[in-house]
């Protein structure tokens, strides 16, 4: 039995207190948290299985491209004023090779170099950094323990956050800290001086 789409339904992020229909079998949900896009049994199918959600959602952030991207021509077709504002800005195809660049590239049969997806360029990072420090809090000069016009860093391996992580304190230079990858900042202990934990 196919779920009916409207206010009040149960989604993974609540219930639902605002529904609108992008499509037939496409609609746009929304809770006081969160939302994103409900696909019906018919609609999912239509999907790429390589980027297909399993029960038709996909959340407003990173996944509300992939209907888009699929549709896009059934979109256009309807004219609706919002849904083709996305589709003019290119806003459904940057979505999607930022945040799902596999995907991206198989749908489009485009190759993606390094710059062109933040999802890629962040495994990059992590790859070339896995047995480097990286910096994984950072604390001012305000802060006890750390000099004038330096930061405090707190640095891990490969910049893993997980229990039980070996932890390594650090203070570097302010304007160097600032121009850090947005990645993170990986430590060069040649240069950058130890520093015991900060409280």
């Amino acid at each position: 039995m196919q779920t009916q789409i409207a206010v009040g339904m149960r989604t993974p992020w609540g219930a639902a207190d605002y529904v609108t229909e992008i499509l037939e079998g496409v609609h746009n949900v929304s809770t006081p948290s969160h939302g994103g896009i409900k696909l019906s049994r018919e609609r999912n199918a239509a999907i790429p299985d390589y980027m297909r959600k399993a029960g038709g959602w996909y959340e407003e952030d990173c996944d509300w491209c992939i209907p888009f991207v699929a549709f896009e021509a059934e979109i256009r077709a309807r004219g609706d004023e919002y849904p083709l504002k996305a589709l003019d800005k290119g806003q459904h195809t940057d979505t999607l090779k930022n945040w799902h660049p596999d995907a991206y590239e198989k749908f489009y049969s485009i190759t993606l170099q390094p710059g062109e997806s933040y999802k890629r360029d962040q495994k990059l990072f992590e790859l070339a950094n896995a047995q480097n420090l990286v910096g994984v809090a950072a604390w001012g000069d305000w802060q006890a323990g750390v000099p004038k016009g330096m930061v405090g860093v707190l640095a891990t391996l490969g910049g893993t956050r997980a229990p039980g992580r070996t932890e390594h304190w650090f203070v570097v230079p302010q304007d160097e800290y600032e121009a850090r990858n947005h990645f993170g900042f990986v430590i060069d202990e040649a240069r950058h001086a130890h520093i015991d934990p900060i409280a």
